[in-house]
């Protein structure tokens, strides 16, 4: 098979990945429907820091909405580090004049009848008093789900009303499939994944079996302990292509690779699986997911804040092909129109950088391993 990549105080245990497959896309993706909203935050950010002396800029926490599962606040704080720097800005963790903190929550689009995410970011001075605050809502079939944690099966021909009522049933009363190890959104879903863990006597993985938790509405939950090591199989059961963008604790996998253009997606072969046991580091080597104690998670090397995205994992499936002719063969017949935790030890897995066409949102699986 082919493997390409396309409270503070609170100690949390949180995977520290290794790396995997890159998948560089020709088409829309959910960074780019974050990315352009914060680029834009940041826009009005630059504005009032300008006006106020202009200084370095340390970034804070971002709290999740009440009942969500797990939260996208590294996410935001990583693609919000990146907007600032962009617009010139220095971003710091200590000595700072400035520091930006938020929250987010769902938000419907009464106009278009959409689920959305509407971004709070409060811009304070270095002791801590606000300024001012500035919102932004982020919208899309996989930013959605991404910064909401929610597990939903979406057709690719969906109008925005079809997705808004899933997306606003699945966040309202969430629910997934388990069969035997495969977790699924539904029994009908040609994607899946599983949770691995290195046996005791270190030969290998083995599977580990999810069961829903009774905390979390009955959404699943695998239990892993401190020290062990984790793979996230993901399978592909269609008959195309898949392109899976694939977090853990909130941040993507390539988040750590070396390659000057990071990828985003898996892409894994019609009727196949990869394990997918680290942070991609290059084309030929991954570092382990290892749970640690939060100061020693990849949350913590980003200098994020705890929150409870650590302990996460979610995958979202998406169809992919590489020829976007009027005749193609290869890209599916259903497909809409095209959308523009600490480290273990580093290990040899080789890769390859492709570019594909990547469909819109099918599967988004949301999974919890920390309590």
């Amino acid at each position: 098979m082919n493997i390409f990549s396309v409270s503070s105080k609170q100690l949390c245990r949180a995977l520290l990945a290794g790396f995997l497959v890159s998948v560089t896309s020709q088409a829309f993706a959910v960074g780019d429907a974050i990315q352009l909203e914060l680029t834009e935050l940041v826009k009005d950010l630059k504005a009032r820091i300008d006006k106020d002396g202009r200084g370095p800029v340390a970034i804070g926490g971002f709290g999740e909405p009440p009942g969500a599962f797990g939260s996208s606040g590294p996410t935001l704080q990583l693609q919000l580090a990146e907007a600032l720097k962009a617009a010139g800005l220095e971003v710091v963790t200590e000595d700072f004049k400035f520091q930006i903190t938020g929250s987010y929550l769902g938000a419907v689009d009464k106009q278009a009848g959409t689920l959305g995410v509407r971004v709070l970011a409060t811009l304070s001075d270095d002791s801590g008093f606000p300024l001012q605050t500035f919102p932004r809502e982020i919208f899309g079939e996989e930013a959605v789900p991404a910064l909401m944690g929610i597990s939903v099966r979406l057709g690719p021909n969906d109008s925005a009303a079809t997705q808004h009522q899933k997306l606003l049933e699945a966040f309202k009363h969430p629910n997934v499939h388990l069969s035997g190890t495969e977790i699924q959104t539904s029994p009908n879903s040609p994607y899946a994944i599983e949770i691995h863990v290195q046996k005791v006597n270190g030969t290998g993985y083995e599977t580990r079996r999810a069961a829903p938790d009774a905390k979390k509405k009955g959404l699943p939950f695998v239990p892993i302990s401190q020290g062990e090591l984790i793979g996230v199989r993901l399978i592909n059961k269609s008959s195309h292509a898949a392109a899976v963008n694939l977090s853990v604790d909130g941040i993507n996998c390539f988040a750590f690779s070396e390659s000057a253009e990071k990828s985003r997606y898996w892409i894994l072969d019609p009727n196949s699986s990869t394990l997918i046991r680290g942070w991609h580091k290059n084309d030929k080597q991954s570092v382990e997911f290892k749970v640690v104690d939060f100061p020693d998670t990849a949350a913590a090397k980003l200098n994020l804040k705890p929150s409870s995205t650590i302990g996460t994992i979610s995958a979202t499936f998406s169809a992919a092909w590489y020829d976007n002719s009027k005749n193609s063969k290869d890209k599916p017949k259903d497909e809409a129109e095209s959308r523009g935790a600490g480290f273990g030890k580093v290990f040899d897995f080789a890769t390859k950088t492709v570019n594909p066409f990547i469909g819109h949102v099918r599967d988004a699986i949301v999974v919890r391993y920390e309590r």
